[in-house]
């Protein structure tokens, strides 16, 4: 299902011009990320704060005016696409719950779920992920018409990290909106814990 997933991620960008968010709002918005962040900071062990504080350096470019805000799955996992069985074509996407207005990119976490898995002995990924990276990033820049080594998709890049974060380094519990929290402790056998050791660790 890989293009028309890959396109999936890359549609929100073209409909980001016709999303309108009140400087209150985006205000409020930044607000937020920036507390979940601190959040993050004081939840995740020593291992990952090099990371937390790249994030948070990055959240002048997320919030600046002329980058889009966008309506973002909170929830983005395999048991919320649909797929047809014999073409491997995307046809739906589900769990809506969570949906909210967050900087362009936070859901490209859900990427890494089309290239890798969760084993016993934590992440890992498929035959050829590398390959299949390399080809969302041709597929999306082409796609959103943008210079593959422009600001634009440097900023994107950031984005993807500030999503992994808020995804695997928040409580669930913590009160934060959007975007659903998935850990639960500093246990190195968490699923949190396995996907950051994955995925930000080895970036």
């Amino acid at each position: 299902m890989t293009d028309t997933a890959f396109r999936f991620f890359a549609s929100s960008w073209d409909k980001a011009s016709s999303c309108s968010i009140k400087p209150t709002g985006h205000a409020r918005i930044s607000a937020e990320c920036k507390s979940r962040l601190a959040h993050i900071a004081g939840t995740l062990p020593p291992r990952f704060q090099s990371s937390v504080a790249d994030a948070q350096r990055c959240m002048d470019n997320l919030f600046d005016p002329g980058y889009p805000l966008v309506s973002t799955h909170g929830d983005l996992s395999e048991n919320n696409l649909f797929v047809n069985k014999e073409t491997g074509e995307l046809t739906g996407v589900i769990g809506l719950a969570e949906l909210s207005f967050l900087p362009f990119g936070l859901d490209f976490y859900g990427l890494e779920e089309i290239v890798g898995y969760l084993g016993l002995e934590g992440w890992g990924e498929h035959d050829g992920a590398q390959e299949l990276r390399a080809h969302f990033w041709v597929i999306f820049a082409n796609s959103a018409k943008l210079d593959a080594k422009g600001p634009e998709m440097r900023t994107i890049r950031e984005a993807r990290l500030v999503g992994i974060l808020f995804r695997y380094g928040t409580r669930a519990d913590a009160g934060f909106s959007g975007m659903l929290g998935q850990f639960k402790s500093q246990d190195p056998s968490s699923v949190a814990m396995l996907m950051l050791d994955g995925l930000v660790l080895r970036r």
